[in-house]
């Protein structure tokens, strides 16, 4: 998704120097086809190794594209997650409990690096 973003926007700029664009627009093109395979059908995925990683909700929110923030794949993405890391993490079940809105993500269910915590 960043690629693709990027990509565009190289082509924007490409176009407002005077060059052609057409180059950047077609690779963003290209590898936007490819994005749809990280779609399962339940929830976006970022690699086969960590599916559910953190990553995945910041690019919806940062670069959009076809599946943007307001897309139905991004709102069962956000639910999935939200499921992930309440089950992952004490804090987000004991603040859950106490009524007290937000989730705590981290980088991916199961991370251990500094402790695996959600900061």
């Amino acid at each position: 998704m960043s690629q693709v973003y990027s990509l565009r926007g190289a082509a924007d700029f490409a176009d407002l120097i005077g060059e052609s664009g057409d180059a950047y627009r077609s690779k963003a093109d290209d590898i936007e086809a490819t994005v749809g395979g990280h779609w399962n059908g339940n929830y976006l995925w970022e690699s086969t190794s960590r599916e559910k990683d953190g990553a995945v909700i910041h690019a919806i929110t940062t670069f959009g594209g076809k599946y943007g923030p307001t897309s139905a794949e991004a709102a069962a993405t956000i639910k999935t997650y939200n499921t992930a890391f309440c089950l992952e993490w004490k804090i987000n079940q004991n603040d859950n409990d106490a009524g007290v809105p937000g989730i705590l993500y981290g980088r991916y269910p199961g991370d251990h690096y500094a402790g695996g915590n959600p900061w």
